[in-house]
């Protein structure tokens, strides 16, 4: 991205960056570890894909499994 905005004389810190990234269910900690190691290369909006079937009480499970333990970690 950085050289593409060179090539065009666009500050790329203009751009916020993003990615998206599946949830696995079965190994939270993996996707725990995607979403820091986004965060340390500059990633600062994750979408979190849930991919069907949901698990019972998905939003919680998002919020206990992913979100919080992330926000704890300082990404």
């Amino acid at each position: 991205l950085d050289a593409h905005c060179a090539a065009i004389g666009r500050d790329p810190a203009e751009i916020t960056r993003s990615a998206q990234i599946i949830v696995d269910y079965a190994d939270p900690a993996t996707t725990r570890a995607h979403v820091c190691a986004l965060a340390a290369a500059g990633i600062r909006h994750v979408v979190l894909a849930l991919p069907r079937p949901y698990p019972e009480k998905a939003a919680r499970w998002l919020v206990d499994e992913i979100v919080t333990p992330v926000r704890e970690n300082g990404a």
